[in-house]
């Protein structure tokens, strides 16, 4: 049986690209979008990413080239620092000339350097407390506490989830999983539905609520309100940010439901995003040396995340244009408190069921 295809033509019944419009190859949506940026690049936009090019560079200063090419932790350094160099050239590229940036390999690169990164980590720094994570302080939301190893293992997860990130946003990327037959359409399914069930489970999980129960012991008395205030809001931020970001975002791309333009805010968010997770953690270093003071390295960790949540606004017309998947999304954020992780699995289970048949069959 065939049915139209919102290009023109017929397709099959079940065909993995049923659902219009089929995504063209990269090189295609990229020449449709010579003609014009898909978002000019405003002032406030400058602004908006201005902490974003300062940090690396105020950290590369800060440290001086006898830091990053020490023999101890040698790689983990000097990836580091191969990493802020890629960070700072990605967003002056993006605002300079998307076009570019949309083409380029940096996602790649850069989840690449993060991605070994993390995994040097978890070789040089085994000296770090082997204490369980979920009934012990994070160690990132005082101004004394130390991260633990677990905390470690735990980033390991989330830089593999923002390596996804950088492929399912990425033309090249996007189009291989889609050429992948059922292969491409079950790594789709696992990541995009199934990560925080199916794969979050296998690495240690911190806890944000642990960091109010041990406050007393890991905060000075003078900053215990800073830290209080700045962590609830640092939970409420990454709640959005999971969700109405993460989630809801995943789920539209799923079904083609975001356009060219539109990826333009999604890969500013993909790019403030990798730079929460590696400078976050490279200022709390700083502040564990005692080379910046607390509540600048927790504010410059925090202000990343903040600012991330500015795509929210940005990408209104993705919420409008998809608000059955919003509805999804909000359900999902609520579903997210309860404590029953096969309650979890059978949502999202029942979700990909329906952008399945919303995707192949509608």
């Amino acid at each position: 049986q065939q049915i139209p295809s919102r290009r023109g033509g017929a397709t099959r019944r079940g065909d993995l690209h049923a659902r219009g419009p089929v995504p063209a190859p990269a090189h295609a949506r990229n020449m449709e979008a010579v003609a014009a940026d898909p978002e000019p690049v405003t002032i406030s936009t400058w602004m908006a990413v201005a902490a974003a090019l300062a940090v690396p560079m105020f950290l590369l200063v800060l440290n001086g080239p006898a830091f990053w090419f020490k023999a101890k932790f040698s790689v983990h350094r000097v990836f580091g620092l191969t990493f802020l160099l890629q960070y700072s050239a990605a967003w002056f590229v993006f605002l300079t000339d998307y076009k570019s940036y949309a083409a380029s390999a940096f996602p790649y690169t850069m989840s690449g350097t993060l991605l070994i990164q993390v995994i040097s980590a978890l070789y040089y720094f085994r000296f770090l407390p082997k204490i369980d994570a979920e009934t012990s302080d994070p160690g990132m939301y005082s101004d004394k506490g130390v991260l633990p190893y677990d905390w470690v293992k735990e980033n390991l997860f989330f830089a593999l989830s923002i390596t996804w990130g950088n492929i399912y946003y990425h033309d090249f990327g996007f189009d291989m999983l889609r050429s992948a037959g059922y292969a491409g359409l079950a790594m789709e399914i696992l990541w995009v539905f199934f990560q925080f069930e199916a794969i979050r489970p296998l690495f240690p999980k911190t806890h944000l609520k642990n960091a109010f129960i041990y406050r007393s012991k890991t905060t000075t008395d003078s900053n215990v309100a800073f830290y209080n205030a700045m962590t609830w809001a640092g939970k409420i931020f990454y709640m959005m940010s999971k969700h109405m970001l993460g989630f809801f975002l995943q789920y539209a791309r799923f079904v083609n439901g975001i356009d060219e333009a539109q990826l333009y805010w999604i890969r500013w968010w993909m790019l403030m995003n990798i730079g929460i997770h590696n400078i976050g953690t490279f200022v709390h270093t700083l502040r564990f040396k005692k080379m910046i003071n607390p509540r600048l390295g927790f504010s410059i960790y925090l202000g990343y995340w903040f600012v991330s949540n500015y795509a929210i606004l940005k990408l209104f017309s993705v919420y409008t244009s998809n608000s059955f998947i919003f509805l999804i999304t909000f359900t999902g954020m609520l579903v997210n408190f309860c404590r029953n992780r096969w309650i979890r699995i059978a949502f999202q289970g029942a979700v990909a069921a329906v952008l399945l048949r919303q995707r192949f069959f509608t």
